[in-house]
């Protein structure tokens, strides 16, 4: 399954849990999460924004995205920048959130998202966790 930054940040980042995240989570090892190279930037913004809302310290932070980073130990993989484009062009979505949808459909794996929206946008690529559990 792709795993988007939404579903990554839920799993690492202050707040609430979720139980179908929690369920995944305690999956991680009979199910190869992924996500293209991206990821990285868009989980340091979520981490960043933590640190300056005062939900996090700094060295809370950098524990959380090396926790972050073995969910998807060897399962970051590189999207072709034409598709993402393309993609983003017609879908007017963020060419972020492309390359978790192209990744998705490359691999024919479902990307797992807590975007209501991005699922409402993608819905033959993107479903919740709950799908995934199923």
């Amino acid at each position: 399954m792709v795993a988007h930054v939404t579903l990554l940040a839920a799993c690492v980042l202050p707040g609430p849990p979720d139980p179908a995240v929690e369920r995944l989570r305690l999956r991680i090892h009979a199910t190869r999460w992924v996500a293209p190279w991206i990821w990285r930037s868009e989980m340091r913004d979520r981490l960043c924004r933590a640190v300056r809302d005062g939900r996090l310290s700094l060295p809370e932070a950098l524990e959380r995205e090396k926790k972050a980073e073995a969910f998807l130990t060897r399962g970051e993989v590189g999207v072709q920048g034409r598709d993402v484009l393309r993609l983003a062009h017609e879908s007017g979505w963020r060419a972020a959130e492309c390359e978790f949808v192209c990744l998705s459909r490359l691999l024919g794996v479902p990307l797992v998202t807590l975007d209501p929206a991005l699922r409402a946008a993608f819905p033959a690529d993107a479903v919740a966790p709950e799908a995934v559990l199923a």
